[in-house]
């Protein structure tokens, strides 16, 4: 046997389940910091009424009707505090896109209901290329050593594959 050949491969082995460990706890660190840094801007929300709250509750909207009450109610309340409004709806967004979290395409058409065509499109752009800028940092910098973990033996040949070509 050559020098270093099995000893070799376990310390390689140890060494990416340590990488992959490590990206795991970073990985369930981030989220809770994506997580937790939404409850404090929640908190400085204005209240909604209870008649309000009761027709929101009901989002995404099934009829015409509905649709056209709760655009009215939240353009009301973006009206009351259009600063802290923008940013919990940007935050969120950013966080949705960078969990790859469903719903992102019915806060896009929110927000162009509530700042208007180009504003809001503007808007979406921004927060859109940033959650997905963020997603891919993710999964680079997480996924990739839990992947490796995983499946080293299939990682390996698919990195050949690529480098082949």
């Amino acid at each position: 046997m050559a020098s270093g050949g099995p000893d070799r491969e376990s310390g390689d082995d140890a060494r990416v389940r340590r990488e992959a460990r490590r990206s795991l706890l970073a990985g369930v660190a981030l989220l809770a910091v994506l997580l937790l840094s939404l409850v404090p801007l929640t908190w400085c929300l204005p209240a909604l009424s209870a008649e309000d709250l009761a027709i929101l509750k009901s989002f995404p909207p099934r009829t015409l009707g509905t649709l056209l009450e709760q655009r009215e109610i939240i353009l009301r309340y973006a009206a009351t505090s259009p600063g802290i409004v923008a940013v919990c709806f940007c935050m969120a967004y950013v966080v949705m896109q960078s969990l790859a979290i469903p719903g992102t395409l019915v806060l896009s058409v929110l927000a162009g209901a509530i700042y208007g065509h180009w504003r809001g499109w503007a808007l979406v752009s921004g927060i859109s290329t940033l959650g997905a800028l963020s997603c891919y940092t993710l999964s680079l910098l997480i996924g990739r050593p839990i992947v490796r973990a995983l499946w080293p033996l299939r990682t390996e040949r698919f990195a050949a594959e690529v480098a082949a070509r």
